[in-house]
């Protein structure tokens, strides 16, 4: 599977944590998704959050492939955790 950051954002973080109201200016400072750039610049930011080349040992992956996020939300599907990895052990690019 080929992923890019532009489908990781508008399939997960765009409607399960933005769109939960938790990661939008004024809630989460260090973590807001409320655009794709700042989205992606705050993900590379955060120390260990994202570590391109290894979803395994990427915060964002094990996160959500725990259930812990999005916090009060169902789980997402394991097609969207599978693309998040993709996307990771890709690169973690911004594509």
């Amino acid at each position: 599977m080929v992923a890019t950051f532009t489908q990781v954002y508008t399939s997960v973080l765009s409607v399960s944590c933005k769109g939960s109201g938790c990661h939008n200016p004024g809630k989460m400072a260090t973590l807001d998704y409320s655009t794709k750039a700042l989205a992606y610049s705050t993900l590379k930011a955060a120390s260990g959050k994202i570590v391109a080349g290894n979803a395994m040992g990427s915060v964002l992956w094990m996160e959500v492939n725990s259930g812990a996020m999005p916090e009060g939300m169902p789980k997402i599907s394991q097609a969207n955790i599978d693309m998040i990895a993709a996307w990771i052990n890709a690169g973690a690019m911004n594509n």
